[in-house]
């Protein structure tokens, strides 16, 4: 997460929260990432918001393949020592 002032289009939000910065991810860096199924755009085609929601969703799934993988090496580290 990042700390950002949002952009013109979008500073009444930021106001209406009465903050001076905002906290969050910055939708470009997502984008770098290959992670744009949370991603919305404008109707110019524009990276414009993140469903914050899916994204936790989508987060959580990552999480569980790697808990799989870490079980997984830890029963081959398991193997390894008792030989």
């Amino acid at each position: 997460p990042k700390k950002y002032i949002y952009k013109n289009s979008k500073k009444h939000l930021q106001q209406e929260a009465n903050k001076e910065y905002v906290y969050g991810y910055i939708v470009e860096d997502l984008m770098e990432l290959g992670f744009d199924q949370p991603i919305g755009f404008s109707e110019e085609g524009e990276p414009d918001s993140i469903n914050y929601g899916l994204m936790s969703m989508l987060v959580l799934e990552l999480v569980k393949e790697q808990q799989s993988e870490i079980d997984a090496l830890k029963e081959k580290i398991d193997k390894l020592e008792s030989n």
